[in-house]
C-alpha cells in the first residue's frame, strides 16, 4: 500500500501489533509527554517472532503468550491481559502485580482503568465482565458477571459515575455498575441497511450472520457510542442516549462498507477513530457523527487497534490525531493537517496565470480575425501556426520564429 501523505508518516515495527495505548504525563519540566504502548508478537506458533510488549523505550518478554490488550494510566501505569493474566506494570516496566483469572473464562481480551484509577473491569473470552478494585499495589476482585453470550471484544469506565459498557460478539454492548456489578441495560446493535440504502452485492449466506460489537466508548455527555457488523459487509456507527433507566438509540449511519476492528475516542471525546478489516482508518465527529477525514488503505492488513489523541500532547507529536496498528508490522502517524505547501508550489500559482493571460493576449493578437469567424478549425490551425511556425518558414520554429 502507498504510504499516507506527509505530514503524516509510517514507522516499521519488529513483530504484528495487536494492543496499543496512547496517553500524556507531565514530564518533571511541567510539559506534556507522550507515554504508548503496544504489544503482539508471532502468538504460541514457532514463528521464530517473540511476544513482547512496548512501554516506551521498555521491552518487556510475555513468553509463549501474546498481550493481546494493553492499557495506560496516568498515575497508576499500564494493565496488560496476558493469557489468563490481568498484569500491572509502573512506566518503568516493573511488574507490580497480577491478578489470575479462571481459566474457564477463557483467557482476558480487554481491561481498563476508571479515571481515579481505583477501579479496574476487565472482559473475558467466553463473555464474562470482571470487577476489580485496586489499592496498595493490589488487584482484589469484587465480582464475575457473564451475561454476554459470547466473547467481550472492549471494555471502558464512564469518567463521572460508576458505571462501564462492554461490547461484545453476541450483537449487544451492556451497562454495568462497577461498583456491584449488576448490568444496569443492554444495548441491542443492529446493521440492518439504513432506508434507501441500497444492499451490497456479497455471497449469500444460508443463515444470519452473527452481529459483532468490536467497540465501545463513552461520549463527553454520558452517550454511548457503538460500532457493529458481521464478519462482512457495513458497519454501523450507532449513539446511544440515556432515558429514564434505558439507553435508547437516537442515531446510526453506516460507517464503512466493510467491518470495522478497532475503535477509540479522542480524550477530549470530540471525536472518534475507526480501523476497518480493508486497513482504512477514518476520523469522525462525535455529535454529527460524519467522517472528518479518512486515510484509505493505511495498512496492508486489517487495523488490529487504534489509538485516538489524548488531550495534551508533547511536541513530538503535537500535529498526530491518531495512532493505528496491524499485524503487517506498521504503527501509523495519521494527522488531518495538510502538508505546508512550498515555495516552488507558490511560484507556479502565482505565474501561471500570468503566462496564461500573456498567451491568451498573443493569441488574440495574431488570430483575432479567425476568432470572429467562430469556426473551430481555422482557430485551431491559426493558434498552431502562432505557437509553431509552418515547415516552410524559415528561422526558428517557436515565437518570434
Amino acid at each position: 500500500m502507498p504510504p499516507p501523505k506527509p505530514p503524516s508518516y509510517i514507522n516499521p515495527t519488529s513483530f504484528p501489533i495487536f494492543s496499543l495505548s496512547w496517553i500524556t504525563t507531565t514530564s518533571p519540566s511541567n510539559e506534556p509527554a507522550s507515554q504508548i504502548a503496544y504489544s503482539g508478537g508471532g502468538g504460541s506458533a514457532k514463528t521464530g517472532v517473540g511476544n513482547s510488549i512496548i512501554l516506551n523505550t521498555h521491552k518487556i518478554d510475555t513468553g509463549e503468550q501474546i498481550c493481546v490488550n494493553v492499557n495506560l494510566h496516568p498515575l497508576r501505569g499500564m494493565l496488560a491481559c496476558v493469557g489468563h493474566e490481568i498484569r500491572l506494570y509502573s512506566f518503568t516496566a516493573t511488574l507490580l502485580t497480577v491478578a489470575h483469572c479462571d481459566e474457564s473464562y477463557g483467557g482476558v481480551n480487554c481491561a481498563a482503568f476508571s479515571l481515579c484509577g481505583e477501579r479496574v473491569v476487565a472482559g473475558c473470552e467466553n463473555g464474562t465482565v470482571l470487577f476489580y478494585t485496586y489499592s496498595n499495589d493490589t488487584l482484589t476482585l469484587l465480582g464475575a458477571t457473564k451475561t454476554h453470550e459470547k466473547a467481550v471484544c472492549s471494555v471502558m469506565i464512564r469518567q463521572d459515575r460508576i458505571e462501564c459498557v462492554s461490547g461484545a460478539k453476541d450483537g449487544t454492548a451492556r451497562v454495568w455498575d462497577t461498583d456491584t456489578g449488576d448490568e444496569l441495560a443492554v444495548l441491542k446493535c443492529s446493521i440492518a441497511d439504513l432506508p434507501g440504502m441500497k444492499p451490497l452485492k456479497q455471497r449469500a449466506s444460508k443463515r444470519p450472520m452473527p452481529i459483532l460489537v468490536r467497540g465501545c466508548a463513552y461520549g463527553i455527555d454520558g452517550s454511548i457510542y457503538t460500532v457493529a457488523s458481521a464478519k462482512r459487509g457495513r458497519a454501523f456507527l450507532t449513539r446511544w442516549v440515556l432515558q429514564g433507566k434505558q439507553y435508547v438509540e437516537v442515531a446510526r449511519v453506516a460507517c464503512s462498507e466493510s467491518p470495522i476492528s478497532a475503535i477509540s475516542i479522542s480524550e477530549d471525546r470530540y471525536t472518534l477513530a475507526l480501523g476497518g478489516v480493508d486497513g482504512t482508518v477514518t476520523l469522525f465527529d462525535v455529535e454529527t457523527l460524519k467522517p472528518l477525514r479518512s486515510f484509505f488503505e493505511v495498512h496492508d492488513l486489517p487495523v488490529t487497534c487504534i489509538a485516538a489523541r489524548p488531550a495534551y500532547v508533547g511536541s513530538e507529536l503535537e500535529i498526530v490525531n491518531v495512532i493505528s496498528s496491524s499485524a503487517d508490522n506498521k504503527m501509523a502517524f495519521l494527522t488531518m493537517r495538510r502538508e505546508k505547501m512550498g515555495w516552488t508550489a507558490i511560484i507556479v500559482i502565482l505565474v501561471l496565470p500570468i503566462l496564461f493571460g500573456i498567451l491568451a493576449k498573443y493569441f488574440f493578437e495574431e488570430c483575432g480575425d479567425e476568432f470572429t469567424t467562430m469556426s473551430f478549425d481555422k482557430c485551431t490551425e491559426c493558434m498552431m501556426n502562432s505557437l509553431v511556425a509552418p515547415g516552410t518558414r524559415p528561422g526558428i520554429m517557436i515565437p518570434p520564429y
